[in-house]
């Protein structure tokens, strides 16, 4: 069996925990004595000891969702290791092409402004011919919410067993009118498999101890209720890296936020990399009658590092109104490496 990184929601300390097991966890690594939600519990990733074959696309312009389905290109290669497995289609960018058969993870992430009673669907197609299952995710604008205007943020990831010379798309659907996809777009691919098992060879010198995958963690957060009533940002959180080797780095983050009034203002939060580079940037309205309502924000980002970085978590309201007050709360960054 392969040891696989875990993911488990401890409800007694209320946060996220990790562990490494060839089976499914069925209690708390911090405490047994602590209860775990099993529901919540998902595999991150398989510990293996050669780098995964990987690739990143991004948009870096805004995309008009149209009213049939259709295939998004994109213009921008974050991340491609490994072109004799994965590759970014130089002429059909909207492709992924797959040159080695096996399992794949994919992913994509996206903000999607919205028109008014208005709804965008997503699916992964491969080869032009067939929708993957579990591709598909969508995001609305209820008719409760008729007028009202805003940026929901959309993600969707799955398994699935691709042969060589299949491709992939990612495809976008409008019911509606207005609806924009934001640019930075994400869509990702990884191999979950090192390649074919072949004959056993002539034993070699030894070599170096085992996978980078998952080196490098380091994690920061802050649990506590803060609150902001400026259009400038605020910092929440900041995680400082140690001295980083060069390389491929996974970074996440996780917030719960909330408005203190529901009159058409917004929230937004970002998370930029050295006070410079923001790789994140998060702006939603409020659509509920009740200002108490709690909101839960994550995601994650492939970005090539090396050396000491801050990494940090800022927030805001969108617009400037005497009475209107962000609150931010249990919100978490981590790092690792990928690769």
């Amino acid at each position: 069996m392969h040891t696989s990184n875990w993911r488990l929601w401890c409800v007694t300390e209320q946060a996220w925990v990790y562990t490494q097991s060839e089976s499914e966890p069925t209690e708390c690594p911090n405490d047994s004595g602590h209860t775990i939600d099993p529901n919540l519990t998902v595999i991150e990733s398989s510990v293996m000891g050669d780098t995964l074959s990987s690739i990143q696309l991004k948009r870096s312009t805004n995309f008009d969702v149209p009213s049939d389905w259709s295939d998004i290109p994109f213009d921008v290669t974050n991340l491609e290791n490994n072109a004799e497995v994965l590759e970014h289609d130089d002429t059909n960018t909207d492709r992924i092409n797959i040159h080695q058969a096996g399992l794949y993870f994919v992913f994509y992430q996206c903000v999607v402004d919205l028109g008014v009673e208005s709804r965008v669907d997503f699916r992964v197609r491969k080869n032009d011919n067939t929708v993957l299952v579990c591709s598909d995710s969508y995001v609305a604008e209820g008719e409760d919410y008729a007028g009202d205007a805003s940026d929901h943020y959309c993600a969707g990831s799955f398994l699935v067993e691709l042969d060589e010379g299949d491709f992939i798309s990612l495809q976008a659907d409008e019911d509606g009118s207005g609806c924009v996809v934001q640019a930075g777009l994400v869509l990702g691919v990884i191999k979950l498999e090192t390649g074919p098992k072949g004959d056993k060879g002539d034993t070699g010198p030894q070599g170096p101890a085992g996978s980078i995958f998952g080196q490098e963690f380091q994690e920061a957060s802050s649990l506590g209720q803060s609150s902001h009533n400026l259009t400038s940002y605020e910092q929440k959180l900041r995680l400082t890296t140690g001295d980083l080797p060069e390389g491929t780095y996974r970074i996440g983050w996780s917030y719960r936020w909330r408005m203190s009034h529901n009159d058409n203002k917004d929230f937004k939060a970002r998370i930029q990399i050295n006070d410079s580079t923001t790789i994140m940037e998060h702006q939603q309205e409020v659509q509920d009658t009740s200002y108490d309502q709690k909101h839960r924000c994550s995601g994650f980002y492939y970005a090539e590092l090396s050396g000491v970085k801050n990494i940090d978590l800022d927030f805001c309201i969108g617009c400037y109104n005497y009475q209107a007050t962000a609150y931010i709360e249990d919100a978490r960054l981590e790092i690792w490496r990928v690769e």
